[in-house]
């Protein structure tokens, strides 16, 4: 349970723009002192039904894969992200990151996901 103790959760929304109130997706985080989860939940424009795509990974390091569906029940994985080893990550701080992509996937929909995860862990 200790797990539990140090957890962070928090549920935000994405919009087309300042103004709009038309949401592009919403998300659920849960981060604790290793692991990162954040769900989250779209419109298909295609067929108009709510999807789920979920980021899982160690946020400490940065290194998180991005599966279509939940993981434990078959999710498929559909990005990888990871933050290479640089100098300018060594001696001055800068995250720097490099996202692998599988093709047909909305690329916007992923970096989303990266800030999103990379802002909630800074905020707290």
């Amino acid at each position: 349970m200790k797990e539990q103790f140090f957890s962070l959760t928090g549920k935000f929304k994405v919009y087309s723009g300042e103004h709009s109130e038309r949401e592009i997706c919403k998300f659920n985080s849960k981060l604790n002192l290793v692991k990162a989860k954040l769900s989250s939940y779209f419109i298909d424009v295609v067929n108009g039904k709510e999807r789920l795509i979920v980021l899982k990974g160690d946020w400490r390091s940065k290194n998180c894969i991005i599966y279509f569906g939940e993981p434990k029940q078959g999710g498929i994985p559909i990005a990888k992200v990871f933050r290479p080893l640089t100098g300018r990550s060594l001696f001055m701080g800068a995250d720097d990151y490099i996202i692998e992509i599988c093709g047909g996937v909305d690329i916007a929909l992923i970096v989303i996901m990266c800030i999103a995860l990379d802002k909630h862990s800074r905020e707290n």
